[in-house]
């Protein structure tokens, strides 16, 4: 075998030009059947070396691949009652590598707040976000506050439980303090954080 063939088989360049022999044809002559029959191949070969060009003139570059789902808590879609678990988060959104030293800057100039306060209700997935400045305590009663009034306002009286990301002494001690002295008072319902 000679290097210019073992370089055709290795790279494939046979079937690329027999590939473009096809799909060239068929665009001239427009029929998958007549193209087989002129170049003496089967109309399944002419119909793969088509498909194959519509798809990537429309933008597609290899094999398809099953969607990862991202979201991992299957059981909340299955929950009965809307807002029977939510997921809650605190981030610091003041990232350099994320957001790009423009943005980063504009951020620390403006004094813009820098922690972020979410609150993600698990079957629906309805997202309240709060802003702040500094990560406390306090911050974190006045978000729950807000979050917990608006629901109850829309009359939503059951307990909500809200998962966290991460085991902190904050959350406990927040959960246990405003179980205790504030939603008994504003009877509100009861919130549980678990992790």
């Amino acid at each position: 075998m000679s290097s210019g063939e073992k370089l055709r088989r290795n790279t494939g360049y046979g079937y690329i030009i027999q590939a473009n022999l096809f799909v060239n044809g068929y665009l001239a002559i427009g029929n998958i059947s007549q193209v087989a029959r002129l170049w003496h191949t089967s109309r399944n070969v002419v119909r793969k070396w088509v498909k194959r060009f519509e798809d990537s003139r429309n933008g597609f570059k290899g094999k398809r691949k099953p969607r990862k789902v991202f979201y991992p808590a299957h059981l909340v879609w299955e929950l009965e009652k809307a807002f029977s678990l939510a997921q809650v988060d605190t981030k610091d959104i003041l990232d350099k590598e994320a957001l790009g030293t423009i943005l980063w800057t504009h951020i620390l100039r403006k004094r813009l707040p820098r922690y972020q306060w979410t609150f993600c209700e698990g079957k629906n997935r309805l997202r309240f976000l709060a802003y702040s400045r500094e990560l406390s305590l306090v911050n974190g009663i006045c978000f729950t506050f807000l979050v917990m009034l608006w629901l109850k306002r829309h009359g939503i009286d059951s307990e909500v439980v809200w998962q966290t990301g991460e085991k902190n002494l904050a959350a406990v001690t927040l959960t246990s303090i405003m179980n205790r002295n504030f939603w008994k008072r504003q009877q509100v319902g009861n919130i549980f954080i678990t992790w």
